[in-house]
């Protein structure tokens, strides 16, 4: 309103306001070898374009328009997604670890009949790895660590499987 002593006059504008709203983008693991999808929906507004990107400056694209990717990185990967609507954009970024299991198995060992033997075994890629043997002749103490006790009665082959907190696996076998 402007108004002087002798005289008023009203401007009146309007304000348009884009409510353009999307699901938040929640930081993931996956095991090596595995795929994800990263996905988000529109909770309000109307989308006109959508990128998802490695690079920050959205350069060289993985997908357009599409609400969902499904992703296969060998390494922990940054994502970028960018949804334009007609007024704003909304940019979001999401984090993919890349979990896996190495195993280092000791070499061949080679007892005596009724001698006893403790298998080692070096495991990588997790705070909380479990460790499962497979065979039954002669295993004996510590079949669910790292380093069990054997008394085999013939010449056979044990094989470990370790699991990560992620759930991703390795297996490897001593002759």
């Amino acid at each position: 309103i402007i108004s002087t002593p002798y005289c008023s006059d009203t401007l009146h504008q309007t304000v348009v306001v884009e409510d353009l709203q999307i699901t938040p983008l929640a930081d993931t693991t996956i095991c090596l070898g595995s795929s994800a999808n990263l996905q988000f929906s529109v909770t309000a507004g109307n989308p006109t374009h959508i990128v998802w990107s490695t690079h920050t400056d959205y350069s060289n694209p993985l997908a357009e328009n599409q609400q969902q990717i499904t992703i296969t990185p060998t390494d922990d990967t940054h994502y970028y997604l960018k949804v334009e609507g007609s007024l704003c954009t909304i940019e979001k970024d999401i984090t993919v670890h890349v979990s896996a299991v190495n195993i280092e198995p000791t070499e061949p060992r080679t007892i005596c009949f009724e001698d006893s033997i403790q298998l080692n075994i070096h495991a990588t890629g997790g705070n909380n790895l479990q460790y499962q043997w497979q065979h039954s002749d002669g295993m004996g103490s510590g079949s669910n660590t790292y380093h069990p006790w054997i008394h085999p009665y013939n010449s056979t082959t044990y094989t470990v499987t370790v699991t990560n907190e992620h759930g991703c696996t390795a297996s490897a076998s001593i002759p």
